[in-house]
């Protein structure tokens, strides 16, 4: 296959799909700038779902970003996105299947996304659910460690300095899981496919 800028011949791994077009990798670097649109979507997400008071609208809501972003990968890494999405509704779990079977989404990720399908399914039959530990359990790995003096990073994600007390809050740990996946996905898009899964 050949890079649809520079027309270099590239191999299956080496390449990367944007808008239903190959790029070789140095073509798509000078195309998008990986950190800056990581965190635009780290921030975009933790401006919506910080002020975001009960954890129904916080689970909905970050559920809400998950499908967004996934749907953002999907369409950046198949090679007639506009085929797929216009031939029908998928549905959440239908493409996390596909994002999966495409090697988008892998390991823990795909378990926290799928627990955070759990999670939402459970409320949308039941308003009244009460979510557990057991339900966020998988989510606290996404919280930073405090114990090597990582609060410079952790502030830099706009949070006032006394929430940081919180971080085994549910509303916590699922907006910063939500962060993660917006950063990884971004990140993923376009082109630093490193081990942030």
């Amino acid at each position: 296959m050949k890079c649809s800028r520079c027309a270099r011949q590239i191999s299956k791994d080496d390449n990367f799909v944007y808008e239903g077009q190959t790029f070789c990798k140095e073509c798509f670097h000078e195309h998008e700038d990986i950190a800056a649109i990581s965190e635009q979507a780290q921030e975009q997400c933790r401006r919506t779902l910080y002020p975001l008071e009960d954890t129904i609208s916080l689970v909905v809501t970050g559920h809400l970003f998950v499908e967004y972003w996934l749907d953002w990968l999907i369409r950046h890494n198949i090679s007639n996105p506009k085929k797929l999405f216009d031939s029908g509704r998928l549905t959440f779990s239908q493409k996390l299947c596909l994002a999966e079977s495409l090697g988008l989404v892998t390991g823990r990720l795909t378990e926290a996304i799928w627990q955070l399908n759990s999670i939402r399914n459970k409320i949308s039959h039941n308003l009244e659910y009460q979510i557990t530990s057991k339900d966020l359990e998988i989510f606290q790995s996404y919280l930073p460690d405090l114990s090597n003096e990582q609060e410079p990073a952790i502030n830099g994600l706009g949070l006032p300095k006394d929430e940081l007390i919180f971080l085994g809050s549910p509303k916590l740990e699922l907006l910063f899981f939500c962060m993660h996946f917006a950063g990884y996905t971004a990140g993923f898009v376009t082109g630093y496919r490193g081990s942030l899964k």
